[in-house]
């Protein structure tokens, strides 16, 4: 397992207490991809929602989206059986 250097942004009109799973989006937002970078110019506009360009490195989310395909990423490695021996049961 490796860190993700993604960010999601949204509002929501409801409380949302520290912790809790999340698993739709509350309104529009943005995935930004800082991989790489320190910084990524975004802004946000009440009319017009999220905004960072065309720039290839944000991606849209629309309101009620499931989060799951936008948060969680499948491994690109193919593990070795040396490997996955290492965390079978015995």
């Amino acid at each position: 397992m490796a860190p993700v250097e993604k960010v999601l942004v949204m509002f929501a009109t409801n409380n949302v207490m520290t912790g809790t799973v999340v698993y739709k989006s509350y309104s529009p937002g943005g995935l930004i991809d800082f991989t790489g970078v320190n910084k990524r110019s975004v802004s946000f506009d009440a009319n017009k929602g999220w905004n960072w360009g065309d720039a290839i490195w944000g991606t849209q989310v629309k309101a009620n989206d499931d989060l799951l395909p936008f948060l969680i990423e499948s491994p690109s490695v193919i593990f070795d059986d040396h490997f996955l021996a290492a965390f079978s049961t015995p």
